[in-house]
């Protein structure tokens, strides 16, 4: 999905069937994700960045509108999503996230949580990164 596609606004409720439908493709690709991580005990850098997964989920770091526990696995999610794209990048299997380290860190900079577990992997994607 090409950010100018875009049409749900993660801090709104989807109201349209496109928007609907965009935040089934995070949630897809989050599924999608953790199937792939399931067959290894660490974070796999080598998955297909840019193409099998291209949306921008930084911008989904902070949804509202939709039940808390969508909330919290749409949030957990992307960033599973983009410490696995940095791990990529450490590791040195792609480059996909070093175009966009700066509006990851902003986004990442900006989002506030507040249980103990989900600072924890916010706090690791923000090493990472």
């Amino acid at each position: 999905m090409n950010p100018v596609e875009r049409q749900w606004k993660p801090h709104n409720r989807p109201t349209s069937v496109e928007e609907w439908a965009e935040k089934q493709c995070v949630e897809r690709d989050i599924v999608l994700l953790f199937h792939q991580l399931a067959d290894y005990s660490y974070i796999m850098g080598d998955l297909s960045y840019g193409d099998v997964y291209a949306i921008p989920y930084w911008e989904y770091l902070d949804p509202t509108g939709l039940r808390p526990e969508d909330c919290r696995f749409i949030q957990e999610g992307c960033l599973v999503m983009i410490l696995a794209m940095a791990w990529a990048q450490i590791d040195g299997a792609c480059s996909y996230i070093r175009q966009f380290l700066q509006q990851i860190q902003q986004c990442l900079n900006s989002l506030v949580i507040q249980d103990e577990l989900g600072q924890r992997l916010l706090n690791a994607v923000k090493l990472a990164v």
